[in-house]
C-alpha cells in the first residue's frame, strides 16, 4: 500500500492525480488549460497551491484524538483508494459532514455529535443532471472520470435551500468548511439497478427531487419540530412530532424523505422526527433511534468510512479542483466583461459568461 501524503509546514507540490485523469505532476494552471481554456488567458499565479496553514484544510488531523466516533472509523489514507471509493458511490449512499462554520458548530454542540449535516447520492447522466443544478454550478466542466461525472448530491443547505449539486464540484467548492466527510454505502436487493433500487422506486425518487428542489431550509428558529427533536434527545418522554407540508426541509428530514421515496426506509418513521445523527451508526447522544431499525427488507448500510479529513490526499485533490474551478470562473467573467483577469478579480464583478451569476471567489 502506498504511503499517505504528508503535509509539512511549508509549501508543498500539487497533489498527484490518477493516470486515468491526467499527468501526476499536473498543476492547477495545466488543469484549467486542459479543460479547454486558452493558455494565454490563465494567470501564472494559478499554478500555486498555497500555504496549507492559509488554506485551513491541510495538515495533521488532531480532531480524531478527542473524538471516539472518528477514532473508530475506517479512514481512506491513499489517493488511489479514495478515487476508487468515490467512483463506486451509487444512488442511495449517504454523505455525512462535519463543517467548520458557526451554524454547524452550534448544531454539533446541541446534538453532542461529530456530524451535523447529511446528503444523499443520486446518479444521473451529466446532460440531464445539469438542468437541476443551481445556475452557478450548471456550467462547471464534468470530471474526467465518467463514473464521478454521473454522481450528484441532494441536500438542504443554508442560503440555497434544497439543492441538487454535482458531487465533486460541491465537495471542492466547500472544502474550506468541510472538516470531515464520511460516506455510508447502501446495499439493495436489485443488484443490476443503480444503487440496488427498484426501477419504479428510482422514478418515484426523481419525481420527488424535482418537486421539492428549491424549497427552503428548515432551522430550529423557524421550525418547531426541530426544537422538539433536539429536546427528545435529552428527554425521551417528548412525543414524536408528525407533520409534513414540504414547505421547508432540514438536512436530515430531506435525506429520510428521499430514502422513503426510494423505498429504502419504512414510512413508520416520520421524516420530521429525525436528526442527522439518525443516519449514523453511533454518533451523538446514545440510545436514540437509528436508521437500521427502519430499513425495509433487503436493504442495508455499511458502517461509515472517512473520506475527507485534514491531511488526506483526497482533501488536497479537492483543494486543487477548487482552484481550477475558481480560475475558470474568473476567466469566463473576464471574457464576458472584456476586462483583464486581474482587473476582474480586483473589482469582483459578477460572472455573467455562460449563464453563471456568481461573485468571483478564488479561495
Amino acid at each position: 500500500m502506498a504511503a499517505p501524503v504528508m503535509v509539512c509546514c511549508g509549501r508543498r507540490p500539487a497533489p498527484p492525480f490518477p493516470p486515468a485523469v491526467m499527468n501526476p505532476q499536473v498543476t492547477t494552471r495545466e488543469l484549467v488549460v486542459a479543460s479547454g481554456v486558452n493558455a494565454a488567458l490563465v494567470p501564472q499565479h494559478v499554478s500555486k497551491l498555497g500555504d496549507p496553514a492559509e488554506l485551513g484544510v491541510l495538515g495533521r488531523d488532531r480532531t480524531c484524538a478527542n473524538d471516539s466516533f472518528l477514532m473508530g472509523m475506517d479512514r481512506i489514507e491513499t489517493l488511489d483508494e479514495a478515487l476508487a471509493a468515490v467512483g463506486s458511490l451509487r444512488t442511495g449512499d449517504l454523505l455525512l459532514y462535519q463543517n467548520a462554520d458557526i451554524g454547524s458548530v452550534f448544531n454539533q454542540a446541541a446534538l453532542q455529535a461529530t456530524f451535523s449535516h447529511a446528503g444523499v447520492v443520486v446518479e444521473m447522466a451529466p446532460e440531464e443532471a445539469k438542468e437541476l443544478y443551481p445556475e452557478d454550478y450548471a456550467h462547471h466542466p464534468p470530471p474526467a472520470d465518467p463514473r464521478v461525472a454521473r454522481l450528484n448530491v441532494f441536500e438542504a443547505v443554508e442560503g440555497r435551500g434544497v439543492c441538487f449539486f454535482p458531487l465533486e464540484a460541491r465537495l471542492a467548492r466547500c472544502i474550506k468548511y468541510n472538516r470531515h466527510v464520511a460516506f455510508r454505502r447502501h446495499r439493495g436487493p436489485y443488484a443490476s439497478e443503480p444503487g440496488g433500487l427498484a426501477p419504479d422506486a428510482l422514478r418515484e425518487a426523481m419525481s420527488f427531487i424535482r418537486e421539492v428542489r428549491g424549497r427552503k431550509l428548515a432551522v430550529v428558529t423557524s421550525s418547531p419540530y426541530l426544537f422538539w427533536d433536539v429536546l427528545r434527545l435529552y428527554c425521551r418522554c417528548v412525543p414524536l412530532y408528525h407533520h409534513q407540508d414540504y414547505a421547508a426541509f432540514s438536512c436530515g428530514e430531506l435525506v429520510v424523505e428521499t430514502l422513503q421515496h426510494m423505498r429504502v426506509l419504512d414510512r413508520r418513521i416520520g421524516s420530521t422526527s429525525v436528526l442527522p445523527t439518525f443516519l449514523t451508526t453511533n454518533d451523538g447522544v446514545q440510545g436514540q433511534v437509528r436508521l437500521e431499525k427502519y430499513l425495509l427488507r433487503g436493504h442495508d448500510y455499511e458502517a461509515e468510512r472517512l473520506l475527507v479529513f485534514p491531511g488526506a490526499p483526497y482533501t488536497a485533490l479537492l483543494v486543487q479542483r477548487k482552484k481550477a474551478l475558481a480560475a475558470m470562473r474568473t476567466i469566463q467573467a473576464s471574457q464576458a466583461s472584456r476586462l483583464p483577469v486581474e482587473q476582474v478579480k480586483q473589482r469582483r464583478l459578477p460572472t455573467q459568461s455562460a449563464g453563471l451569476v456568481e461573485a468571483i471567489e478564488l479561495y
